[in-house]
């Protein structure tokens, strides 16, 4: 015989599931327990300056509760991404900002898929430099928190950063110690896929560019667009085929890396017996060399 006291437990434990389940329901924007965020973009660049939308379009953007892809929102007509929140689950907000996709390839989401498994991919290192040489992918975040607005729509701007990298090589000196010949270059330590959560990912690649005699003496390859890492990046020089010469680090021995939104010129100042490396900022090399 069932007791009293167990009738009254499971049928408390009912009420409250159902009441748990009402607070965490969230299916439109008539359900009083949701909280409405408006979410508008900013692009920006790494020191925090706004810069215009016009740089790169943006259309959808992608929710994820606990980690998992659940539906997409359409950019409204005013700017703003409209979200409901049902103030229980981990929800975040991903959207992407590009200028010229064809350089990308774009994973179809299917419900349930992981966000920091999912990835945007760059095509091809070798084959997609050309449609990334002016590319952007502008990427922002956020979390919905379980807030109690002052009022049902909740605005919140999402700053959105460019996290492809861009880099130069190079190499002066060179002809007096080794001579005309066809030199170019290898580009260890590449990575580009980059998930909808924020990390970038996949096997470590590598790019392999022919480099350009200039009427200075000295070679110069094309850009490189990749994704930012902290690991580093290994430049392997060859002349007709014969590698001569590799670096890793630059004159003061910091590992040579690659940060977002960034375009770096990495000079490389071969001697007979030692090779002198800077790393800078591409506009500051562009300037030195106009003043020379």
């Amino acid at each position: 015989m069932i007791s009293p006291h167990f009738i009254r437990t499971m049928v408390m434990s009912m009420l409250l599931t159902v009441a748990f389940g009402s607070l965490c329901s969230c299916i439109s924007e008539d359900t009083g327990n949701c909280i409405q965020y408006s979410v508008r973009t900013r692009l920006v660049d790494r020191n925090g300056k706004l810069l215009p939308d016009s740089i790169a379009t943006q259309s959808v953007a992608y929710i994820f509760r606990n980690g998992k892809y659940v539906y997409s929102v359409p950019v409204s007509s005013d700017g703003t991404y409209h979200v409901f929140f049902n103030g229980c689950d981990n929800t975040c907000m991903t959207v992407f900002g590009n200028r010229n996709i064809s350089g990308f390839e774009l994973s179809k989401l299917s419900i349930g898929d992981d966000m920091n498994t999912i990835a945007v991919k760059i095509a091809s290192l070798e084959q997609a430099q050309d449609s990334l040489l002016h590319s952007r992918l502008y990427y922002g975040n956020v979390t919905l928190s379980n807030i109690t607005p002052d009022s049902a729509d909740y605005p919140v701007t999402l700053p959105m950063y460019d996290n492809l990298s861009r880099l130069h090589v190079i190499l002066n000196n060179v002809e007096s110690l080794l001579g005309t010949g066809k030199y170019s270059v290898k580009i260890s330590g590449l990575y580009s896929e980059f998930t909808y959560g924020g990390i970038v990912t996949g096997d470590s690649r590598e790019c392999n560019l022919d480099m350009t005699h200039l009427a200075d003496g000295s070679y110069r390859s094309g850009v490189v667009s990749t994704l930012p890492s902290d690991s580093p990046l290994t430049i392997t020089l060859y002349k007709d085929g014969e590698a001569i010469r590799t670096v890793n680090t630059d004159y003061a021995g910091n590992p040579i890396t690659t940060s977002g939104g960034e375009e770096k010129a990495i000079v490389i100042n071969a001697g007979a017996t030692y090779t002198n490396t800077q790393v800078m900022p591409w506009g500051d090399f562009v300037s030195q060399q106009a003043q020379l």
